[in-house]
């Protein structure tokens, strides 16, 4: 009886597929393994569960690559917090399996798809109980902190009908029923789009960027978990944007030591109107507590990078002088 309950009220709490379904979804092997049969678009992936595997792998792959394990369980953030890591060797890959491989199951490998954060693109959606995609909002990275492996910190609508479709036929491939995420990666010597990873049962940190472009994913998730009639709400591409201020100001500050970005092309990306991750005027305890928390980093960062442009223009003067001199 009290297992018949708890099966009526999660079921009344939240929409998902069977549990089978979800497990898939959510473990990088076995979504690879279903990836390939089903015919998804995904990178070059080998399955590494002994060091034979590995040494297969390391000879196999071209370079870079990443490696990442199936689920990040308790064992993997008691060993790092890392989601996963980018390799540029053979030998690199090789050393980083033999020291995270006792903190997982299993570990898989994946070419690496080139390309910039903004190349990174989003579907979030909302699958009603029939399986018919209710709501879809589909968005790109600006930028993400830390870089290259790290979560989005700007983001901005778009409209990529290839990206909304991969998606479509991942989930409904599946009978996926309830709130869902893909990211996909453009590569940029092929333009094909590639699915990094899916996301499900959950909002995902992107999701906000959804709920102010108009498409109601938890709105959505809410009513249907109550039996309502859901309405269907469509993107209308009016220019969106996410901002994460602390992650961004991390992302901006490598991303300026690394002369990838200026000060005045920072301050133009996060210009105009944005949903705040964190940042509300109604209730600045959040921000607030996040600044203390950590804002004394952003700003050592930041110090950092000014001091070395000054010590770089002293010292470009300095050369100048000392040749008009000579």
């Amino acid at each position: 009886l009290l297992a018949a309950m708890a099966a009526s009220v999660a079921q009344h709490l939240a929409v998902l597929p069977d549990h089978d379904t979800v497990e898939m979804l959510m473990d990088k092997v076995r979504f690879a393994e279903y990836a390939s049969e089903a015919g998804l678009p995904i990178p070059t992936t080998r399955v590494l569960r002994t060091p034979a595997d590995a040494e297969a792998a390391a000879a196999a792959l071209t370079y870079p690559a990443v490696l990442k394990p199936a689920i990040k369980d308790q064992r993997w953030f008691a060993a790092t917090k890392a989601k996963v890591f980018r390799v540029e060797s053979a030998h690199e890959l090789l050393a980083t399996y033999d020291h995270y491989a006792p903190a997982t199951d299993v570990l898989i490998a994946q070419e690496w798809v080139d390309g910039g954060e903004t190349s990174l693109i989003s579907a979030n959606a909302y699958f009603d109980r029939s399986g018919d995609a209710l709501a879809m909002f589909i968005a790109r990275k600006i930028r993400q902190w830390p870089p290259d492996t790290g979560t989005s910190c700007l983001g901005e609508e778009i409209r990529d009908d290839e990206v909304r479709d991969i998606a479509l036929r991942l989930f409904g491939g599946v009978g996926y029923r309830g709130l869902a995420y893909v990211e996909v990666k453009v590569d940029a010597a092929t333009g094909r789009r590639l699915i990094v990873e899916p996301n499900v049962g959950r909002p995902t940190g992107r999701s906000a960027i959804a709920e102010q472009g108009g498409v109601d994913l938890l709105h959505s998730a809410y009513l249907d978990a109550l039996g309502e009639p859901v309405p269907v709400t469509v993107q209308t591409y009016g220019g969106a944007k996410w901002i994460y201020w602390r992650h961004d100001l991390q992302a901006a500050i490598a991303q300026m030591g690394a002369g990838r970005l200026s000060p005045l092309d920072w301050w133009r990306s996060v210009r105009g109107p944005k949903y705040e991750a964190v940042f509300d005027r109604s209730d600045m305890a959040p921000f607030l507590a996040d600044v203390l928390a950590t804002g004394g980093a952003v700003l050592a960062a930041l110090r950092r990078q000014l001091t070395g442009r000054v010590d770089e223009a002293i010292s470009w003067r300095a050369r100048r002088r000392a040749r008009d001199v000579g």
